[in-house]
């Protein structure tokens, strides 16, 4: 849960939205998203993931460049 939040502050950067996607950060983060032990975990890692997509770079990047568009899938999934 602490990881995620802390990446929830730093995707409200520019460089720190770069620097999740290029790391495979993203990718962890949308593996939380299906954490059945914990709620808070998914809670968080769906917080940052809505704070990185909420920017026009941060959104191209999860969509088109990070693990080929299965960050994407994975947070659909969540939400059914």
């Amino acid at each position: 849960k602490g990881a995620a939040q802390a990446l929830g502050r730093f995707a409200t950067l520019i460089q720190g939205r770069k620097a999740i996607c290029d790391s495979g950060c993203a990718e962890s983060l949308a593996f939380m998203l299906e954490d059945l032990d914990s709620a808070d975990v998914r809670l968080a890692a769906g917080k940052t993931l809505l704070v990185l997509t909420q920017s026009i770079d941060g959104r191209d990047e999860v969509a088109d460049n990070v693990a080929e568009g299965k960050v994407v899938v994975k947070m659909v999934r969540a939400l059914l």
